[in-house]
């Protein structure tokens, strides 16, 4: 699940630093644009590599230990709440005949 997360980082990262360096006019040229793709990918380590250590800190900070914990799928009914919600249909239900 945090996988995913990273994959998304890093294509983030990449896509600002490609539309920085189309702004700068860093794809002129096959040269330059060859260039440009190194500077892009040398540049993007440390920038995904921030973000990520800022991701786990704030993780950490939200008690985050490295398993993902899900509520339990199978809703149980209890008796109470189905008598409750039975007593509003019935009340809706007698409201809506004395309306008329």
């Amino acid at each position: 699940m945090m996988m995913f997360r990273i994959v998304w980082l890093v294509l983030d990262c990449l896509e600002t630093g490609q539309r920085a360096q189309a702004a700068r006019l860093g794809h002129a040229g096959w040269g330059r644009q060859i260039r440009s793709g190194g500077r892009l990918l040398a540049g993007l380590l440390p920038r995904v590599l921030d973000r990520a250590q800022r991701m786990n800190a704030g993780l950490a900070v939200r008690g985050y230990d490295g398993r993902l914990r899900f509520a339990g799928t199978e809703a149980v009914a209890a008796p109470a709440r189905l008598a409750l919600l039975a007593g509003g249909l019935v009340l809706a239900a007698a409201g809506a005949v004395w309306i008329g």
